[in-house]
């Protein structure tokens, strides 16, 4: 149903589900909290995203990759107090 991996890291091994979709729906942030996935990757095709706000409803996010985009905006991130490791190769407008 939904795209989950496990992601090794030096520091611990993460559950993390893959967005493909710039929008994310409340039944996917519902399966997120139910079934312990600590990470998400955005795997979207679009190059240029205008924000991540939906993050801000993950608060138990460990893990995030936000890959090779353009952000206008990620103030979303700042809700992740749990945050542990952030992949983040693009660029913020």
């Amino acid at each position: 149903m939904y795209d989950v991996v496990t992601v090794k890291t030096n520091f611990k091994n993460y559950n993390v589900f893959i967005q493909e979709s710039k929008f994310i729906d409340k039944e996917v942030i519902n399966f997120l909290k139910d079934n312990n996935i600590n990470g998400i990757s955005l795997g979207m095709d679009e190059k240029i995203l205008p924000n991540v706000d939906f993050l801000s409803e993950l608060t138990q996010l460990e893990y995030l990759n936000l890959g090779r985009k353009s952000y206008e905006n990620l103030n979303g991130i700042e809700k992740l107090v749990n945050l542990e490791y952030l992949d983040f190769k693009g660029i913020c407008e």
